[in-house]
C-alpha cells in the first residue's frame, strides 16, 4: 500500500561558499550545566531536562528561576501543554514516575505513577500532552508489557490506562516507544517494533482514542506498518524526528543503513486504513487481527456482530486478546530523495504550519565541522522551496515547534537554541520585503512595516498587503513639486504635489484619510489624490514656518492606522520670504520689489539686491506704539479717523505702494518722511457683532507690480489694533471718562452721551469728573442680611468714580461695607458689611456713597433702605436618617432668603453639651434650593454610627437655630433576605426585606437597574419597621427575551446615602418570572350548589410565579365577597366562595398584587361567570337506623307518593328530606320510634351519662326535622381545610371548641365529624406512636383533639360514595 503524498526536493544543501548570498539570520542560544537530553515547546516558552534537571526557558531563552534538582531518578521523557501552564516530567524513579509541573514556577502540585503493571524500569517511554491541554498520554513497554496511559492535569480524577493483562506481549518481542503526538482528536504512538521474521524492524503508528469518546481504557488500538523505502518491504530504521503538520502531514525522518530518508505520510489516509480495519474486523469479523506482538488470533466480528462509533466498542470477546486490530498492509511513502547532501548529514527535522503556510526545518551536518539549519517552504505538501539558513557552533539533535510559538527550538549540546519564524523586520523598504522569498512576510502599505499578514490591519483590503513578488506594487519613490517651496502668503494655492512610483497609494476605506506631515506638523486638509498623483495643502504648514528650513521631513499619515506609513528619504527645503531672515544667512540676499530671497542678485528682475554686506539696517519693519504700555494701536470705529504706524525703512519708491492690512480688511496707506505709514481708514471700520472693543491683527503690506510682501515687526508678538466705540462701552459720565485710564481710548462725556473726543461737535467737552453730574444710587441687593453676618452688597448707579480709589466709604447705616475687587468704573460697587457678632437688632438702614471728585467728595444715599432682619426656623422634616447621610430635608420658618443666597449653609452640629466628647463632627447639608419661607438640602455622611444634631442656618457667616429641633442621624440599614424571591414584570406585588435599621430611612423606593430590562418604574417601600422592609415591586415594561426569565436581575433599593442591598447575594437576589395568566373558571365549576361543596376551580398559566398571598379573588362588585384560595398550582388554583342564595349569577374578578387585574380590560363571559345552583333528590322512603359502640349514624326518614325507596344519610350530607304526611309515613316512624327508643336508652346506661335528655328534633334550613337518637360531637369555628386536607403535623384545637349536643346547630349539620377516641389525648393515655408525631412540647396538648386525624366525612350527596362508612370499632366516638 502506498500514499499518495510525494516530498520532491527542488532546492538541496546550500554549499557553504554561496551562504553569503542567501536571505540568512542568526540563532539565539542559552546553555545549562550539562548536556540537554529533552527538550517540550509552548507558545509562552521552553521547558528542557537534563539527565537530572528541568530548566524553564522564556520564549526568548531567558531562564526563569532556578532549575528543578530534586526530581529523583533520570529523566526519560518531558512534555508541555501548548499554552505552557503544566509541564509533565517523567522519570525512572520507582518503575516510571511522571510529575505535574506547574509551568509558571515548576512546583509539582500532583504526581502520577505510570506503572500499573509490576514494579520495572520502562525499556522506551513516550510522554505528550493531549488535544485540549487537559490530560497527557505516555506510552511504555515495562517487562514485556505495552501500556498505555492518560492522565489529568492537577485538580483532574481523569485515570485512564490499559488493562495490563490483555497487553502482554510474545516472548521476545520488544517494542521501542519512538514518539507520540495528538492530531484529528486521536493520540498516536510511533514504534519501531522487532521483526516477525528475518532481521529487519520496522515502523509502526499506533491509533487511540482519546479520553471524551472511549468507553473505557484504550479498549480501541489501531496498528498500521510504515514503509520508507518506495515498497512494501521491510528495513531497519534509526528514528530521528517525527513531526506532524497542521494535523495533515505526518513527517518521519529515519535512517536505514547508512541511508537518510525523509518520509511523509497522509494522516487522514491512516485514518481511513485504521476505519477500513475496525469495520472489517470489529464489525464484520473478516480475517484475524494482525497483532503481530500476540498470538494470532481471528477477528470476533459478523453475528451478533458489533456496531456504533469506533471510540465506544472494543474486540475483546475472544479469550483475552489486547484489544487492538492491526491494518493488514503497510503504508509505503514513495518518490523520496535519498542521496542529497542534506539527507546525508540529517540530525533533525520539524514541521510548521504558520499562518495556513507549511514549512520544514532541517538541522544536518557537512564535512563533520559545519551545521547549519535549512527552512524550506512546503508547497502543496510535495515540493520544497529554500527560505533561508542558519549556521550553528554545534551538531543540533532536536528540533521542535508548538503551535503559537514565534520560534522553532532545538538542543544543541548543553545549548538550547531558538530560530525565530520569520525574519520579516530586517526589511525596512516595500521592495526590500517582497523580495524576501518567505511567504511569511509581506509589505504593511499603510502601516509602513514588513510583518505577516496577521499582524497588518485591513490585510484583505486591495494593495494593503503585499506578498512576495509584488515588487510593482510598491511606492518607494514619491517625488515633490515644487522642489524647494518659498513661503509667500500671497501665493495659490498653498500646496504641493507629489507623484507615486512605480504604484500610486493604496484606496482609501471608507472613513480613511491621507495627510502630510512636514517635520512632524500635520496639514489640517487631507491629501486629494488622483492615480499616482497626490496634492498637500501646506497653508497651514507656511504658517509654523519663520525662517529657512533646509532639512524638512515629508511623511504621510493614515488616520485609520495613526501611522506615518511614508517617509520620504530626501529632505524638502520651505524658504520663508522675511527679508530680516534672508539676509541673515550666509549665502542669500534680498530682492527689494522682488520680495523674495536668492542665492544671486542675478535673480532679482528690478530694485537692488540687499545683503548683510551692504548694509545691515535695510529690512523694512512695523513698530510697536511708543504711548502704549503693552505697543498696541487703539482706533475709535464708526467714525472717520486716520491711524498713523510707527515703522523703519519704508521708504518711497517709485512705483512701490503700502496698504494697511486690519484683520481681513484692507486700506490704503501713505509714507510719510518721519518713518510712519498713515493708514486711510475711509470707509470707516467697524466692530463686529457690535460689541465695545474688538483686537484686531495689525500689519503693513508692501505692493510692486502685483506683488505683495507683508513686512516684520520687530515686536515680541504679532501687532494688533484694538477697535473701540464710546457709546457702546459707557452710559455715564464718570463710567466714559473711566475708559481713558491706560487704554489709549480718547472717549469724553459729550453733549450727555460718550463720544471719541474727534467726534465731538460740543466747544467743552467733558474730560474731569468734576464736571460730571452728581453720582446716584440706582438700585442694590440682596435687600436684606442678617444683623450679625458680613452680607455682601452690590450696589448700582451712575457715575459712582471712575476707578476705585475714588469711592471714598460706603456705610449701611452706621455699619461699615468695605469695597472689593468687584468693581465696575461709574456703575456697580461691590462690598462686605463688616460682622459684628454683637449686633442682634432687627432694623432698616439707609445705604450712603461717599465719591472723591476732582476737587471734592460727594454723597449718594439710597431711595430705600436696608434691612437687618433675623431668620427664624420653625420645624425641619424628616427628622432623621442614616448616617450615610443623602436625606432630603426641609427645614421652614421665615426669612431664609435674605443675604447671599450662594452664601447661605445648612450645618448639622452637635450640640454643645455632646460637642466635647467629639463623637459625631459637623455635617454640611446641601442646599437644593430656598425661598422665604423653605430650605430644601440633602444631609452629608458622618462617621459616626449613631448621634443627634441641632440644624444651624447660616447666612453670610451669622448662625442660627432652634434649640428645640434636632436631627437624628441613625445607622445605616443592613439586609439579610428578601422574600419572596420572584418578580414579575407587572410588578406591583410586596417584597419584604428583613434586617437591621430599616426604619433609618423616611422614603426608601426601589426600582430595576438590570441593563436588560431597563427601564423600569420607581415604586416607594409602603411599611416599614425596624426589622422589616414592605416594598412595591416596580414595573418592567421591555422584556424582550424569555430568556430572561428564571434568571437573576440586577435592582436598587434608594436608600438615601446608605447602600442598596448587594443583589448577588444567595438570600436578596430576585428571580424573574413570567406574569401570572388566568383564562377562567373551569368548565365544571362555573356552577356550584349551594347545597354541595363550595370549591371552585379556576385555569391559567404561570400561576406560581407570585404566592397565594398575592392573588384576591372577589365575585361581583362587592369587595367583601371572597373567594378565599385553597389550593393552587403552576396551572389552576382552587378556592372556596362565599354562600348565596341559589339563582345568583356573580362575576369572577382577580386582582394579582397591584398591577394585574382578569379578566383584561373588564370583558367578561361565561369563563368568569359563576352561577348558585340547588340540588333536589326524590327518592327515600324509609331507612334503618344502626348504633354501634364506636359510631353514630343519622338516618333521615322520609315519606313520599311514589314509589318507596331507602336512603341512609351519613354525618355530613349536605342533603336531608323533609318527612311528609301520608298514613303509610305515620306507621313507619311509630314502627322506627319503637325500636329506636329502647335502644337509645341501653346506650345511655352504657356510656353512663350523669343525665338522659329527651330527644329533641332540630330545624334544617329547609325546615327538614332530623331527629336526634344520641349526642353528637359537633366541631365549632373549625374550616373544612383543618379537617379534609392531609397534613403532616396534626392541628390541635382546644377541648372548649368541641362541644357536646343534643341537637345539632341548624346550619351546622354538615360540620360532624367522627373523631378517633385515641386521639382525645389525656395524661393517662397518651399514644406514643401518635405523640412522637406531634409538638416537642407534648404536655401542652392536653385537652386538645387531634384534627389531622379526623377522618371520614360525608361532604355532599355526590360524595357519599366517596367515603367508606365508619365502621364499629373502639377506636371511634
Amino acid at each position: 500500500m502506498k500514499a499518495t503524498t510525494l516530498l520532491l526536493f527542488l532546492t538541496l544543501a546550500v554549499p557553504p561558499s554561496l551562504l553569503s548570498l542567501v536571505n540568512s539570520q542568526s540563532l539565539i542560544s542559552s546553555s545549562v550545566s550539562s548536556t540537554i537530553t529533552h527538550i517540550a515547546v509552548s507558545a509562552n516558552g521552553v521547558f528542557v531536562s537534563t539527565a537530572t534537571q528541568v530548566y524553564q526557558f522564556s520564549s526568548t531563552l531567558q531562564q526563569l528561576g532556578d532549575p528543578l534538582g530534586s526530581i529523583g531518578g533520570t529523566v526519560n521523557g518531558i512534555a508541555s501543554t501548548s499554552d505552557g501552564e503544566w509541564c509533565v516530567v517523567c522519570t525512572d524513579a520507582g518503575g516510571v514516575t511522571c510529575s505535574v509541573l506547574n509551568g509558571s514556577n515548576l512546583e509539582a502540585p500532583a504526581n502520577r505513577t505510570v506503572d500499573l503493571t509490576n514494579s520495572g524500569t520502562p525499556t522506551s517511554l513516550v510522554v505528550f500532552t493531549g488535544g485540549d491541554d487537559n490530560s497527557f498520554y505516555t506510552g511504555s513497554f515495562i517487562n514485556s508489557y505495552i501500556l498505555y496511559h492518560q492522565y489529568g492535569f492537577a485538580g483532574s480524577t481523569l485515570s485512564r490506562a490499559t488493562s495490563a493483562i490483555n497487553q502482554i506481549a510474545s516472548s521476545g518481542f520488544n517494542r521501542v516507544f519512538e514518539s507520540g503526538f495528538f492530531a484529528s482528536g486521536y493520540a498516536y504512538y510511533v514504534v519501531n517494533d522487532p521483526p516477525t521474521s528475518g532481521v529487519n524492524r520496522r515502523l509502526r503508528i499506533i491509533r487511540v482514542c482519546n479520553d471524551s469518546a472511549a468507553a473505557d481504557g484504550f479498549n480501541s488500538q489501531y496498528e498500521l506498518a510504515l514503509g520508507c523505502d518506495g515498497s512494501d518491504s521491510f528495513f531497519n530504521p534509526t528514528l530521528i524526528n517525527v513531526s506532524v503538520i497542521n494535523e495533515e502531514s505526518l513527517l518521519i525522518a529515519i535512517r536505514a543503513e547508512s541511508v537518510d530518508d525523509v518520509c511523509t505520510y497522509s494522516l487522514p489516509e491512516i485514518n481511513s486504513l485504521m476505519n477500513v480495519a475496525y469495520q472489517s474486523c470489529v464489525v464484520d469479523g473478516n480475517g484475524n487481527k494482525n497483532i503481530f506482538w500476540q498470538s494470532t488470533i481471528s477477528c470476533s466480528g459478523g453475528s451478533p456482530g458489533l456496531d456504533g462509533s469506533i471510540c465506544s466498542i472494543s474486540d475483546s470477546r475472544s479469550g483475552t486478546p489486547a484489544p487492538a486490530v492491526g491494518v493488514s498492509n503497510p503504508l509505503t511513502s514513495t518518490g523520496l530523495v535519498t542521496n542529497t547532501t542534506i539527507l546525508t548529514g540529517l540530525t533533525a527535522m520539524v514541521g510548521v504550519s504558520i499562518d495556513d503556510i507549511d514549512f520544514i526545518y532541517f538541522a544536518f551536518t557537512i564535512n563533520s565541522n559545519d551545521y547549519y539549519i535549512n527552512k524550506y517552504h512546503l508547497v502543496n505538501s510535495t515540493t520544497l522551496t529554500f527560505i533561508s539558513q542558519v549556521t550553528s557552533t554545534s551538531p543540533v539533535t532536536s528540533l521542535s515547534w508548538s503551535q503559537g510559538s514565534e520560534y522553532v527550538y532545538g538542543i544543541s549540546g548543553s545549548n538550547v537554541i531558538a530560530l525565530k519564524i520569520e525574519d520579516c523586520s530586517s526589511a525596512t523598504s516595500c521592495s526590500e520585503c517582497v523580495s524576501l522569498g518567505d511567504p511569511l512576510c509581506g509589505w504593511c502599505m499603510i502601516e509602513n512595516k514588513c510583518s505577516r499578514r496577521p499582524f497588518c490591519h485591513d490585510n484583505n483590503e486591495s494593495r494593503r498587503y503585499l506578498t512576495q513578488g509584488d515588487s510593482n506594487d510598491c511606492f518607494d519613490t514619491v517625488s515633490i513639486d515644487p522642489s524647494t517651496y518659498v513661503i509667500d502668503t500671497q501665493q495659490q494655492p498653498h500646496q504641493v504635489i507629489l507623484t507615486f512610483s512605480p504604484a500610486p497609494l493604496p484606496p482609501m476605506l471608507q472613513g480613511e484619510q491621507y495627510f502630510c506631515v512636514f517635520n512632524g506638523i500635520k496639514s489640517p486638509m487631507e491629501m486629494s489624490i488622483n492615480g499616482t498623483i497626490g496634492s498637500c495643502s501646506v497653508q497651514y504648514i507656511i504658517s509654523q514656518v519663520t525662517d529657512i528650513q533646509l532639512n524638512t521631513t515629508l511623511s504621510i499619515y493614515s488616520n485609520r492606522t495613526g501611522v506615518h506609513f511614508f517617509t520620504s528619504p530626501d529632505y524638502y527645503t520651505f524658504l520663508a520670504a522675511r527679508c530680516s531672515t534672508c539676509i541673515d544667512s550666509d549665502v542669500c540676499g534680498w530682492c527689494q520689489l522682488d520680495f523674495m530671497c536668492t542665492e544671486s542678485n542675478d535673480s532679482c528682475t528690478t530694485g537692488d539686491w540687499l545683503t548683510v554686506e551692504t548694509d545691515e539696517d535695510i529690512c523694512p519693519f512695523l513698530q510697536p506704539n511708543p504711548h502704549t504700555s503693552d505697543g498696541r494701536y487703539t482706533l475709535p470705529a464708526n467714525i472717520v479717523k486716520h491711524l498713523a504706524l510707527y515703522t523703519i525703512n519704508t521708504e518711497s519708491v517709485p512705483g512701490l505702494s503700502y496698504e494697511c492690512v486690519y484683520g481681513t480688511v484692507i486700506r490704503t496707506a501713505t509714507v510719510n518722511n518721519d518713518n510712519t505709514v498713515t493708514c486711510n481708514n475711509n470707509p470707516v471700520l467697524t466692530i463686529e457683532g457690535g460689541g465695545g472693543i474688538q483686537d484686531v491683527s495689525l500689519s503693513i503690506r508692501q505692493v510692486y507690480n502685483g506683488r505683495k510682501y507683508t513686512i516684520e515687526t520687530n515686536a515680541t508678538t504679532n501687532l494688533n489694533v484694538i477697535l473701540y466705540d464710546c457709546p457702546t462701552l459707557a452710559l455715564g459720565c464718570s463710567s466714559c471718562l473711566a475708559q481713558r485710564i491706560d487704554t489709549g481710548f480718547n472717549c469724553s462725556w459729550c453733549n450727555a452721551q460718550c463720544r471719541d473726543i474727534s467726534d465731538c461737535n460740543d466747544a467743552n467737552p467733558v474730560i474731569s469728573t468734576e464736571n460730571c453730574p452728581l453720582p446716584i444710587i440706582s438700585d442694590f441687593n440682596p435687600k436684606a442680611g442678617p444683623p450679625r453676618g458680613g452680607t455682601t452688597i452690590i450696589i448700582d448707579g451712575t457715575n459712582l468714580g471712575t476707578q476705585r480709589s475714588d469711592i471714598e466709604s460706603v456705610m449701611i447705616g452706621t455699619r461699615n461695607c468695605i469695597i472689593i475687587d468687584e468693581y465696575e468704573p461709574g456703575v456697580r460697587i461691590t462690598c462686605t458689611i463688616v460682622p459684628d457678632a454683637s449686633d442682634e437688632t432687627d432694623r432698616n438702614e439707609t445705604i450712603t456713597i461717599r465719591v472723591i471728585r476732582s476737587n471734592d467728595s460727594v454723597n449718594a444715599s439710597s431711595s430705600t433702605q436696608y434691612q437687618f432682619i433675623t431668620p427664624i426656623i420653625q420645624s425641619v422634616s424628616p427628622t432623621y436618617g442614616p448616617v450615610s447621610g443623602g436625606t432630603r430635608i426641609k427645614a421652614q420658618g421665615t426669612d431664609f432668603d435674605i443675604g447671599n443666597k450662594e452664601m447661605t449653609r445648612v450645618i448639622l452640629r452637635e450640640s454643645s453639651s455632646r460637642k466635647k466628647r467629639n463623637t459625631c463632627p459637623d455635617v454640611n447639608c446641601t442646599i437644593m434650593s430656598i425661598t422665604n419661607t423653605e430650605i430644601n438640602c440633602v444631609t452629608g455622611s458622618v462617621n459616626a454610627s449613631d448621634c443627634m444634631k441641632n440644624v444651624i442656618v447660616s447666612v453670610n457667616g451669622a448662625s442660627f437655630f432652634n434649640t428645640s429641633i434636632s436631627y437624628h442621624y441613625k445607622p445605616d440599614p443592613t439586609f439579610d433576605s428578601i422574600s419572596p424571591m420572584n418578580i414579575i414584570p407587572v410588578g406591583g406585588i410586596q417584597l419584604v426585606f428583613t434586617g437591621a435599621n430599616l426604619n433609618s430611612v423616611q422614603s426608601p423606593t426601589i426600582t430595576i437597574t438590570d441593563s436588560r430590562l431597563i427601564p423600569s418604574s420607581i415604586e416607594s417601600c409602603v411599611f416599614n419597621t425596624d426589622a422589616t422592609l414592605v416594598c412595591i415591586a416596580p414595573n418592567i415594561s421591555n422584556v424582550t427575551d424569555s430568556s430572561y426569565y428564571g434568571t437573576h436581575i440586577e435592582y436598587m433599593l434608594m436608600l438615601d446615602g446608605a447602600e442598596s442591598p448587594n443583589y448577588m447575594n444567595t438570600d436578596l437576589r430576585l428571580t424573574l418570572q413570567p406574569n401570572p395568566i388566568f383564562t377562567g373558571i373551569d368548565v365544571n365549576s362555573r356552577s356550584i350548589s349551594v347545597d354541595g361543596s363550595k370549591v371552585i376551580t379556576i385555569t391559567g398559566m404561570n400561576i406560581k410565579s407570585v404566592r397565594d398571598s398575592e392573588i384576591d379573588i372577589t365575585l361581583g362588585n362587592n369587595d367583601n365577597d371572597v373567594c378565599n384560595v385553597r389550593t393552587s398550582s403552576n396551572t389552576e388554583i382552587t378556592c372556596s366562595p362565599p354562600g348565596k342564595p341559589s339563582g345568583t349569577t356573580l362575576v369572577l374578578r382577580i386582582r394579582v398584587g397591584r398591577n394585574l387585574v382578569f379578566p383584561p380590560n373588564g370583558v367578561t363571559g361565561p369563563e368568569w361567570t359563576l352561577v348558585y345552583t340547588r340540588t333536589t333528590s326524590t327518592t327515600s322512603t324509609s331507612s334503618s337506623t344502626t348504633i354501634t359502640s364506636s359510631t353514630t349514624t343519622i338516618t333521615a326518614i322520609t315519606t313520599t307518593t311514589g314509589p318507596t325507596s331507602t336512603s341512609t344519610s351519613t354525618p355530613g350530607s349536605t342533603s336531608i328530606e323533609a318527612i311528609v304526611g301520608g298514613s303509610i309515613a305515620a306507621s313507619v316512624i311509630i314502627t322506627v320510634l319503637i325500636v329506636v327508643i329502647p335502644l337509645i336508652i341501653v346506650i345511655f346506661i352504657l356510656k353512663k351519662r350523669p343525665k338522659d335528655k329527651k330527644d329533641k328534633l332540630i330545624v334544617h334550613e329547609d325546615n327538614v326535622i332530623v331527629p336526634m337518637s344520641n349526642n353528637m360531637i359537633y366541631l365549632s369555628n373549625i374550616s373544612q381545610d383543618n379537617i379534609l386536607l392531609p397534613q403532616s403535623n396534626p392541628a390541635y384545637i382546644k377541648a372548649s371548641a368541641i362541644h357536646i349536643y343534643d341537637e345539632i346547630p341548624a346550619g351546622h349539620y354538615e360540620e360532624i365529624p367522627a373523631v378517633k377516641k385515641k386521639n382525645l389525648h389525656n395524661n393517662d393515655n397518651d399514644d406514643d406512636a401518635i405523640r412522637n408525631q406531634e409538638d416537642q412540647d407534648n404536655d401542652n396538648n392536653e385537652g386538645y383533639v387531634d384534627i389531622g386525624m379526623v377522618s371520614d366525612i360525608a361532604q355532599s350527596q355526590e360524595d357519599k360514595g366517596s367515603y367508606k362508612n365508619i365502621s364499629d370499632n373502639d377506636d371511634y366516638i
